[in-house]
């Protein structure tokens, strides 16, 4: 798989299209140019991003807070952690 990889490269840098060299290696246009282009990597979600750059204290106080059981008409539960 690396090799293709690298031939991919050499044959992009000679010119040829992505449809051109994927037939020329025998895989799908999208895996070349996904080899070419680079993976995606994915983003982290705000809110996880933002709990991470919590201060130690503030975050336990968020977990008392979200782990207090909550009565609402005679029945007790705990809020969800989302």
């Amino acid at each position: 798989m690396r090799d293709k990889k690298l031939e991919a490269l050499k044959l992009r840098a000679a010119g040829m299209s992505y449809r051109e060299i994927a037939r020329y290696l025998g895989v799908s246009h999208p895996t070349v140019m996904r080899w070419l282009k680079g993976e995606s990597t994915k983003k982290e979600p705000l809110h996880e991003r933002a709990y991470k750059t919590m201060s130690r204290d503030l975050r336990n106080r968020l977990k008392i807070l979200l782990e207090t059981v909550a009565s609402e008409k005679g029945r007790s539960r705990t809020l969800s952690r989302r």
